[in-house]
């Protein structure tokens, strides 16, 4: 089984929002297990409104969230997807740990850039791989990336981190999915939000391979 962490430092970067949405797409692919190690809970409320089953969304416990990848691993599960706190770093670091690849979903922002550089630092130091994602990214005005998401590729690279040809759009379908506890694949399935996805998806397959 692979492990993906989503970690960031920051709360509102997009942590959940992208494991929702790239869960399903993982368990097309084998199976798949949403960890929610946030107390906030989100992704567990997502999988409240869902009709479908899976994919699945299991709340890590207070004593750790290894147990839950390991009952994932032992029950034929391809992929688990960790949902990070922001300011929890005994969960973080445990995450990490456990990880094949560490995500971080950071918005074309100065504070967000800033705050990823300790969740950057942090995967270095523990020797992980880690890859960021532009999420709530901004259309370009001729067709191409806008010009923030250009500089926030910049100085991600300039701490240096990768990061993912794939990007997350400021996009309403994914705040209406959520709201229906769908995927964005799901809600609508030949919009931008589901191709953004299915994109970001196939890159972090290959980086775990």
């Amino acid at each position: 089984m692979q492990t993906l962490a989503i970690a960031s430092r920051k709360g509102g970067s997009g942590k959940t929002t992208t494991a929702v949405h790239i869960a399903g797409l993982a368990d097309a692919d084998g199976g798949c297990v949403i960890v929610d190690a946030d107390p906030q809970g989100s992704a567990s409320a997502w999988y409240e409104l869902r009709e479908a089953e899976r994919p699945y969304v299991v709340a890590a416990p207070q004593n750790g969230i290894r147990g839950v990848t390991e009952t994932a691993h032992a029950e034929g599960f391809a992929w688990s997807i960790i949902d990070l706190p922001p300011h929890n770093e005994a969960s973080i670091s445990e995450a990490m740990r456990l990880a094949d690849l560490v995500l971080i979903p950071v918005r074309p922002s100065l504070f967000d850039l800033r705050a990823a550089e300790s969740t950057i630092s942090m995967a270095r130091t523990l020797k992980k791989p880690a890859i960021a994602v532009i999420t709530g990214a901004p259309p370009g005005m001729t067709g191409g990336e806008a010009s923030i998401v250009k500089e926030a590729r910049g100085y991600l690279a300039s701490l240096p981190v990768d990061v993912c040809k794939a990007t997350i759009g400021q996009r309403a379908a994914f705040s209406h999915a959520l709201l229906s506890g769908s995927s964005a694949g799901e809600y609508e399935p030949e919009g931008k939000a589901a191709r953004e996805c299915v994109i970001l998806w196939r890159e972090l397959k290959e980086r775990m391979k």
